[in-house]
């Protein structure tokens, strides 16, 4: 009995399975908790959030190693995302298990942060504009208690770039971008993504090949 115990760890190790610490409740805490947040500031164009276990897979493959530091973005691709950048918030915490409390310390960031700006005072925003960025329409986490801390993270879909932390959102009427797929305030997509080669275009959940993009709008 012993043995087959060890091979199955061995195996879990070799095969980097997923074993979930995150239950159905915090899928939907997570979820609503992000939307919360994005809902508190006047966008056109903010997509709503749901949970996607793909992405919450790999997120805990990575909380699983009890490494505190971001994993690559090849190890985040989700299969069934393949193409999509894939962001991460990480943070770690010695109390017990709360996800709201750990979503709030990245929001946080929102004191150093102003829209058309960035960071105010030179710290880090990074992680609340992964969480605000309009396009993101997609979260999944990973949890694990590891020794001496708890260790969690999420993975988002779509992730930012460098020109993100500036304009995570655009400033306007709620679903004044989306009439016609506008949801209690929210552009819904229903988690339609494009590929690498479009991208979502004033949420209205048609691809757009990104040369006709223009990123300044």
């Amino acid at each position: 009995m012993a043995g087959r115990i060890l091979l199955a760890l061995m195996l879990m190790l070799i095969f980097q399975v997923a074993v979930t610490q995150v239950t159905e409740a915090d899928k939907t805490l997570i979820a609503s908790v992000h939307d919360e947040y994005r809902f508190s500031v006047q966008s056109s164009n903010m997509m709503k959030m749901r949970y996607h276990d793909g992405l919450a897979d790999k997120a805990q493959i990575h909380a699983n190693k009890c490494i505190y530091k971001h994993d690559t973005e090849a190890e985040r691709a989700s299969p069934e995302l393949l193409g999509i950048n894939v962001g991460q918030n990480i943070a770690y915490y010695t109390g017990g298990k709360n996800w709201k409390y750990i979503i709030s310390l990245w929001a946080s960031e929102m004191q150093n942060f102003k829209l058309d700006v960035g960071s105010t005072n030179g710290s880090a925003v990074g992680h609340y504009t992964q969480l605000m960025l309009w396009k993101t329409q997609a979260v999944g986490c990973g949890y694990n208690e590891c020794v001496g801390f708890k260790f969690y993270v999420c993975n988002y879909a779509y992730g930012q770039y460098s020109w993100d932390l500036n304009y995570p959102w655009k400033a306007g009427a709620k679903c004044a971008d989306c009439p016609s797929n506008c949801n209690n305030g929210f552009c819904d997509c229903k988690m339609q993504f494009c590929g690498s080669k479009t991208d979502i275009k004033d949420a209205k959940c048609s691809c757009t090949p990104w040369w006709l993009l223009k990123w300044w709008e």
